[in-house]
């Protein structure tokens, strides 16, 4: 059974990218379920409007609903309490490549501890 709540996540960060006006990768956007853990996995990626292919600029976002997130949302659900709340990993990647000259850095804003 797809838990709605990984349903509920993807759709709103698939709303927030595209309200950004970025472009999907069409190939890229996957949902994976691992049939011997139960974990659930949605991978995206997403470009800069009117990118070359390869992009120079791609952002990859992965969602991790385990296992162990599933089992206590559905306890919590049923009325059971929560010792720990559910969570959902989520991961972004930016990839920056093939540009014409290394972006300026402005080295002396960094701060030191």
């Amino acid at each position: 059974m797809l838990d709605h709540v990984i349903v509920e996540v993807v759709s709103a960060i698939k709303d927030a990218l595209e309200n950004s006006m970025l472009e999907f990768a069409e190939l890229d956007e996957k949902f994976q379920f691992d049939i011997w853990q139960g974990d659930i996995r949605y991978k995206s990626s997403c470009t800069l409007p009117g990118e070359a292919s390869p992009p120079n600029i791609r952002t990859d976002i992965l969602l991790d609903w385990t296992t162990w997130s599933q089992s206590t949302y559905r306890s919590w659900w049923m009325g059971d309490g929560l010792s720990q709340p559910p969570t959902v990993g989520v991961e972004v990647r930016l990839r920056i490549q093939l540009l014409a000259r290394p972006p300026a850095v402005d080295r002396t804003s960094s701060t030191s501890a």
